[in-house]
């Protein structure tokens, strides 16, 4: 399947998709049957102990009367056990309001299915002069192409591999970490998850799909100590005013033990980063199953009181990066710090999920500015 037969499905899918959500009625009734996430917090909402149900039902009447919409995601954040002021309730941007108005204004006349693809984006990154991992190959219709389109075989991808070294798989327009294939290359073959692997059709990729092939990154040290099987990486939420960037929240996004990823789609945890000091939050949270966390669950690090070494200089790199692309009105960056001290964008999202920065940083309604109508 070639890049134009993959964008008309992809845009078939938003247009089907964007239908559903535009309509009140029918996007709540699909969360109520397919989100996961609401249906679990429904059920710990009926055995609620921290508020009582009166003081409940109020506080839904609002958010719904204020949003315009149903109260779904008051539930789906738990907000009815926050003992916080309504304000900050309100401050949850509902997900039917945030991809059916506020989405679509940031990104009026742009085309999300050309920038969502990697291979497009790491073009951009190179063009800007911004550290990105390298690819070294693309991946299509079961082929393995150079960059200058000469096809290679696996042992041409193998000599230019390095003993130790990782290559991630990415199909082009993936998401949430799915698709993603990670080669290591060991006593000069390559393994994935273990077993050897001599072959693309060893790693049951989709012939349908195109896939970069990029060379993993090595981590600073302080950030390996967090979970050394992932890549942890910083997400970074910027609004841009004037061409400036505007850092809205930073959340550090952390791998479990065994995983080369750290999407929370994939088990991950996140945990809150201070833009203004570099300390983390108390604790780490997830998105899907939710859960608190004061410490890895594998490794033991605590995460109180401590946070990302040397920030000042970081948060320098970081404004320094995230500035050569002022061509957007919000981006959210995922970075990483490698072990030469430098900071490199591992990709940038508009689609950079809402729900899972709320759920790990608190509401993001007067950190955007926004004012419903």
């Amino acid at each position: 399947m070639n890049y134009s037969i993959q964008k008309k499905c992809l845009t078939a899918y938003k247009q089907m998709r964007g239908f559903v959500k535009r309509n009140k009625t029918i996007f709540s009734i699909y969360r109520h049957l397919t989100d996961r996430d609401y249906k679990l917090q429904r059920q710990r909402m009926k055995q609620c102990k921290v508020k009582p149900m009166s003081q409940i039902k109020n506080e839904m009447k609002r958010y719904k009367e204020y949003w315009k919409c149903p109260a779904d995601d008051y539930i789906r954040y738990g907000l009815f056990e926050k003992n916080i002021p309504i304000e900050e309730i309100l401050d949850y941007i509902p997900m039917q309001y945030y991809y059916c108005n506020y989405y679509d204004e940031q990104y009026a006349g742009i085309d999300s299915t050309y920038w969502d693809d990697k291979w497009n984006e790491y073009v951009l990154l190179k063009k800007k002069g911004i550290n990105t991992p390298e690819v070294i190959a693309i991946v299509q219709n079961g082929n393995i192409y150079a960059l200058d389109k000469k096809r290679i075989d696996w042992r041409g991808l193998l000599s230019n591999t390095s003993e130790g070294e990782l290559l991630f798989v990415k199909p082009t327009n993936g998401n949430s970490g799915n698709g993603i294939f990670v080669l290591h290359k060991k006593n000069g073959m390559f393994e994935h998850k273990g077993k050897r692997v001599d072959s693309l059709d060893d790693l049951g990729i989709r012939n349908y799909l195109t896939y970069i092939v990029q060379r993993g990154l090595v981590q600073r040290s302080d950030l390996a100590e967090i979970n050394a099987s992932s890549l942890n990486t910083l997400r970074t939420i910027v609004k841009y005013a004037d061409g400036k960037p505007h850092i809205v929240a930073i959340l550090l996004r952390i791998g479990r033990k065994g995983s080369e990823v750290d999407n929370s789609g994939q088990g991950g945890i996140s945990v809150d980063v201070d833009p203004s000091t570099g300390l983390f939050g108390e604790c780490a949270g997830r998105e899907h199953g939710g859960g608190v966390f004061f410490k890895h669950p594998d490794t033991g690090y605590v995460f109180k009181g401590k946070g990302i070494k040397g920030w000042e200089d970081i948060r320098t790199k970081i404004y320094e990066t995230v500035s050569r692309i002022n061509s957007f009105q919000l981006l959210g960056w995922d970075l990483a710090i490698g072990e030469d001290n430098k900071v490199y964008v591992i990709e940038f999202n508009m689609g950079f999920g809402i729900e899972h920065a709320q759920t790990i940083s608190g509401g993001f309604r007067r950190r955007l500015g926004i004012v419903p109508r």
